[in-house]
């Protein structure tokens, strides 16, 4: 039940604060900060995965229009949102009956593309030693992928080598990952990369040869 409330609960915010203006979305291991201005949501990773999910499915977004036209309907609903308990305090981010007006008549649709940050582990496969816009390799999640470095502090550290890496190193990063959507399913897929920044750089731990001592008793 938890989890069905949180996704309702994400679902709506996202769209609500979609209307007014550009959302920006960061995806972290644990959690997602979904953020408007000064206006900011922070949703568990697992609901944030489950509402991309079930948003896939006609018949949710159907009854939440259905939600959305109920609640706009009444004119003596001036704000809602959405709190833990009834006798819990007011909910920082009202949601405006306009806001919902307008969600009621044309739900926003998504984009054709867009691009989520999401904090990573890349373990790099191919560094280029030299200053160019071409892209290193690294390995994801288990696939392949190439992605420029334009962290410029990392780079001029790098080039100035001040840090020395190998392949086999672990670099922790924020991600820019693009994505497109198909337009016959409306799932959107991966399409390129950026390391936008370099947060640390974690050596491969690398076997040292052993120089054995002596034999006892020889």
């Amino acid at each position: 039940m938890g989890l069905v409330l949180g996704v309702l609960g994400n679902y709506i915010y996202e769209r609500t604060l979609a209307v007014d203006d550009k959302v920006t979305v960061e995806v972290k291991t644990n959690e997602v900060i979904i953020q408007r201005g000064n206006d900011r949501v922070v949703v568990p990773r697992n609901v944030y995965d489950a509402t991309r999910r079930v948003e896939k499915n006609p018949q949710f977004i159907k009854a939440m229009t259905r939600t959305f036209e109920a609640v706009a309907a009444d004119e003596k609903v001036k704000s809602f949102g959405l709190v833990e308990k009834m006798d819990s305090p007011a909910p920082a981010i009202p949601i405006f009956r306009s806001t919902l007006l307008s969600l009621a008549t044309q739900m926003p649709e998504d984009p054709d593309s867009r691009v989520i940050t999401e904090q990573a582990e890349l373990q790099i496969v191919k560094a280029i030693l030299k200053k160019s816009n071409r892209r290193w390799e690294f390995v994801w999640r288990g696939i392949t992928i190439s992605a420029p470095v334009v962290h410029d502090r990392f780079c001029v550290d790098f080039f100035a080598h001040e840090i020395t890496i190998a392949p086999g190193d672990t670099l922790e990063v924020t991600l820019a990952i693009k994505q497109a959507k198909d337009p016959d399913t409306g799932i959107y897929t991966n399409v390129g990369y950026e390391v936008v920044e370099v947060h640390g750089h974690v050596p491969r731990i690398r076997q040292m040869p052993l120089t054995g001592a002596a034999d006892e008793g020889s």
